[in-house]
């Protein structure tokens, strides 16, 4: 089991862009992996879409990580 520490993001980026960061992995590679437009996947790593259900499952099932520690709700982020 990968223990993942918390990694503070600036606001509305995503954790997952973090992972994908520390992993060495490009935007398009999880883009192509998770079936998404390497745009639509850049804008919600970035904060500026919200992901839908779908593409947390799929990015979650990606990087075998769950979805709360990939993604923050926009009140987490407001939060921060």
């Amino acid at each position: 089991m990968e223990v993942v520490e918390v990694i503070a993001t600036p606001r509305g980026v995503q954790p997952a862009k973090a992972v994908l960061v520390l992993r060495g992995i490009t935007i398009r590679h999880a883009a192509a992996q998770t079936d998404y437009d390497r745009n639509y996947v850049g804008a919600v790593l970035n904060g500026r879409m919200v992901p839908g259900p779908k593409f947390k499952r799929r990015m979650s099932a990606f990087l075998e990580l769950p979805e709360d520690e990939l993604f923050r709700d926009r009140s987490e982020q407001m939060a921060s």
